[in-house]
């Protein structure tokens, strides 16, 4: 700096002059020397604030895309859903019970959103089969038909049976009205009406395999509902046998006979479940197997008229 009074340079911390011994008055503010520095730290304040205000930036970017993200899937799924229900609906409404149940099973049973709406239309389609069987859009045994449908997806089962008493009692109604009762198969007799009447199998036995375990075995049993009605539950009667085909004894009973009982429950022309097994006797490596009793969803029962004839003649060779 240069002294005010003899205009010699000195040093700019200096308080008096080296030359004149003038006492040296600073001037408020900003000091030679003193500029670069302070220019020097805001420079890098700037830099500091453009990069966060950059990292900001791009996390509302970041956050922004995975909204419209999220936003986009929900939307093409609650499509796909509405799609889905739609064409159930259509198989439903169109009679195609075997499709709609088919479409159930692959695409809307582990769907929380499509379970529930599943379960509203089907309960719709409940109110719809009594409205339409009292205004006698429908016959008794259509009704009946169309309730067993909905009865087998297992859901409802309330409902249903109520459903099912209430077309019972206005069955009844028009009967003793003197209206003409119609004969759907599918009312609540006896176990002894259905003895014979049947000229073939309700339930038919597919295929029967053993595994071995380490205790007992297990033995898979697959049937399908030949009928036409939807089955509520099922029992079986099983034939052991060793390797040889020869007779394998429960060493609890002493005898090679066996039971298996089962709620599955199957619509008409339904296949059961493969991972469906019973636990046989560990010696029992071959099994044969036949329907002995069928309950369906009205509460009426089906059972064998021939099971003793079928057991003497196959219990003692496979």
């Amino acid at each position: 700096m240069i002294c005010p009074n003899c205009g010699e340079e000195i040093s700019s911390d200096s308080i008096f002059c080296n030359y004149c011994g003038n006492k040296i008055e600073k001037e408020e503010g900003i000091q030679e020397g003193e500029l670069e520095p302070i220019l020097a730290k805001g420079l890098e304040t700037e830099k500091r604030s453009a990069k966060g205000n950059k990292v900001i930036k791009v996390v509302l970017i970041v956050v922004f895309l995975g909204i419209m993200g999220f936003l986009t899937i929900s939307m093409q799924k609650n499509i796909s859903n509405e799609t889905i229900m739609s064409e159930f609906k259509g198989f439903f409404q169109e009679g195609e019970y075997e499709k709609a149940y088919d479409l159930y099973q692959s695409e809307m049973q582990e769907d929380k959103v499509l379970l529930e709406k599943t379960s509203e239309y089907l309960l719709s389609q409940i109110n719809s089969i009594e409205k339409n069987y009292g205004e006698k859009i429908l016959s008794y045994e259509a009704a009946v038909e169309e309730l067993d449908q909905v009865a087998a997806y297992g859901m409802l089962e309330k409902q249903v049976m109520e459903s099912r008493n209430n077309l019972i009692a206005l069955n009844k109604e028009e009967i003793n009205a003197g209206g003409k009762q119609v004969n759907s198969g599918t009312k609540q007799p006896a176990e002894d009406e259905f003895k014979g009447e049947l000229e073939k199998p309700v339930l038919e036995v597919i295929s029967v395999k053993v595994k071995s375990s380490l205790v007992f075995n297990d033995c898979y049993v697959q049937v399908k509902n030949v009928s036409e009605q939807s089955i509520e539950k099922y029992e079986l009667i099983m034939l052991y046998f060793d390797k040889d085909g020869k007779v394998a004894n429960d060493a609890s009973t002493g005898s090679n006979i066996g039971k298996g009982k089962s709620d599955a429950k199957l619509y008409p022309e339904q296949t059961s479940n493969t991972n469906r097994y019973y636990c046989i006797p560990g010696n029992a490596e071959k099994v044969k197997a036949i329907v002995s009793r069928v309950e369906f969803f009205d509460g009426s029962v089906w059972c064998l008229e021939d099971l003793d004839e079928w057991i003497a003649r196959e219990k003692d060779r496979f």
